[in-house]
């Protein structure tokens, strides 16, 4: 998308960047209500109403696309897909919460990423292969690809329903402390550094700097794909000896290091390999932040926690977005210096992460209040 605005919408990086921004601000609000309501009528209705939004949205690019409509139409449906993905994450990462048994939250997340991930790198290949044959192919793919999932999740998927023995009580009352709020803020950082790397920032890189095709920039995402998913498992044997934190912690430190050899190579093989560790660093980070959040989420309100670290990460990561196309554009795209604000991003999250949380998250039970576990 971010090369659409570019090629076929003419808009400036900065522009570019306050789009996205808005389109991950978007749920902000929503999400934790939806989240809670969901914690009290179950999951399945509304995730698949969140893809229709996503459906519809993907539609509407569609036929603006068709009828040569004003790219206000594709911008507004663009946010509007902001809106449902963010949706989608909060009820997908509360069915996988209510379906943990026991101690098994980096299994099951980790396996879920592995999935979601082979899947995000077929797409990512294949949009790249659109991009290039048009907007009208790129548009198709996803609204067939949308009907799909809905289609399966109807038939196939089961209403998690652990709410069956709740849903008829009053609804209890939540309190979240500083230190949990506190800590959902930092893996939302963590998460911010992690993704960075997918932000309009590094496509527009490549294009401007790099000289990459679109193709070759799309093939980036798909060697992440392929080694988020040899390495997820061994990545969660080391989580669990080291504890979810630390890991996360070292994923930063690789994070830093790799952004800095990005702003200083440009040849298409070496950038290939990097993005291949930072994809180690992926397993690091983004799937042991979720299950933080989930050990943290009492069975009653993993909806609500869900959402509402959604709603938290909704608003941290899409400066990312901002930032990144604001120091290509203001630092100019040619640049060193954006590349040492990552490093240093990185490495400070690295380092107060684990003060932060002193340790005590390995000890986590789920449903326990991170207040409690402190003392």
């Amino acid at each position: 998308m971010a090369l659409y605005f570019s090629t076929y919408s003419h808009l400036s990086y900065i522009d570019i960047g306050i789009i996205f921004t808005i389109h991950g601000l978007a749920p902000v609000g929503i999400s934790p209500i939806a989240g809670r309501f969901s914690d009290r009528i179950g999951r399945k209705k509304l995730l698949l109403f969140s893809f229709a939004i996503s459906e519809f949205a993907f539609l509407s690019m569609f036929v603006s696309t068709i009828l040569n409509l004003n790219d206000l139409v594709v911008i507004i449906a663009f946010i509007g897909d902001g809106i449902s993905t963010a949706l989608i994450r909060t009820f997908n990462r509360a069915m996988l919460s209510d379906l943990i048994k026991g101690n098994t939250h980096i299994k099951v997340f980790g396996t879920q990423r592995i999935f979601s991930n082979a899947g995000i790198g077929i797409g990512m290949l294949v949009a790249g292969l659109a991009f290039e044959s048009g907007p009208f192919m790129f548009f198709l793919l996803p609204i067939i690809g949308i009907l799909a999932v809905i289609f399966i999740i109807s038939m196939f998927v089961p209403e998690t329903n652990v709410l069956k023995d709740i849903k008829n009580t009053p609804t209890p009352k939540i309190l979240i402390g500083a230190r949990t709020f506190g800590m959902f803020v930092l893996i939302s950082i963590a998460s911010l550094v992690a993704i960075m790397y997918m932000t309009p920032m590094f496509p527009l890189f490549f294009e401007a700097v790099d000289k990459f095709t679109p193709f070759q920039i799309s093939m980036f995402l798909s060697i992440n794909t392929l080694i988020v998913v040899i390495f997820q498992i061994p990545v969660n044997r080391f989580a669990m000896r080291a504890g979810e934190i630390a890991t996360i912690s070292i994923g930063l430190f690789i994070y830093g290091i790799c952004y800095l050899f990005i702003g200083m190579i440009f040849n298409f093989y070496l950038i290939a390999f990097i993005i291949a560790i930072i994809s180690i660093g992926e397993n690091m980070v983004l799937p042991m932040g979720t299950v933080v959040v989930s050990k943290l989420a009492p069975a009653d309100s993993r909806g609500y926690y869900m959402g509402l670290f959604s709603s938290i990460s909704g608003i941290v990561i899409p400066t990312g977005d901002f930032g990144g196309t604001f120091m290509i554009q203001y630092f100019t795209v040619h640049s060193f210096n954006s590349w040492i604000v990552l490093l240093l991003l990185s490495l400070t999250i690295a380092i107060i992460l684990p003060v932060y949380s002193r340790g005590s998250l390995r000890k986590i039970k789920p449903g326990t209040a991170l207040e409690t576990i402190n003392g």
